[in-house]
């Protein structure tokens, strides 16, 4: 069963009854995708809440596979953005689809789906 509860790592489940929980993820480490879709690229933004965090940001395909990696780098603390203009890890142009994409960082990680035109 799934009930309502808040943890400490920023995540809340409101219920009114078990197996009806939806996460709600805080404002702190929301990311947020625009224009989505998209046609030549997306902005895929992000914060990271303590200076010198080592994050990952990745897309991958509709089967899981790694498209193209976005940064590997060690950030400082504050709300970044970062560009996809489509283009996979060979160099070539995706396909019209839906990617999704991870930020990975000392948080839990954040997900999201893209829409490519």
């Amino acid at each position: 069963d799934v009930y309502s509860y808040t943890s400490d790592d920023g995540f809340h489940y409101m219920t009114t009854g078990p197996l009806e929980a939806m996460q709600q993820t805080s404002p702190a480490s929301a990311a947020n995708a625009y224009p989505n879709p998209f046609v030549e690229s997306v902005t895929i933004g992000f914060t990271v809440s303590k200076d010198n965090t080592p994050v990952r940001v990745m897309i991958y395909d509709n089967m899981g596979m790694p498209v193209a990696e976005l940064i590997n780098a060690t950030m400082d603390r504050g709300k970044h953005e970062v560009l996809w203009n489509g283009i996979d890890r060979s160099g070539n142009k995706t396909k019209s689809g839906l990617y999704h994409y991870t930020v990975l960082g000392h948080d839990d990680p954040i997900t999201g789906t893209l829409v490519a035109k």
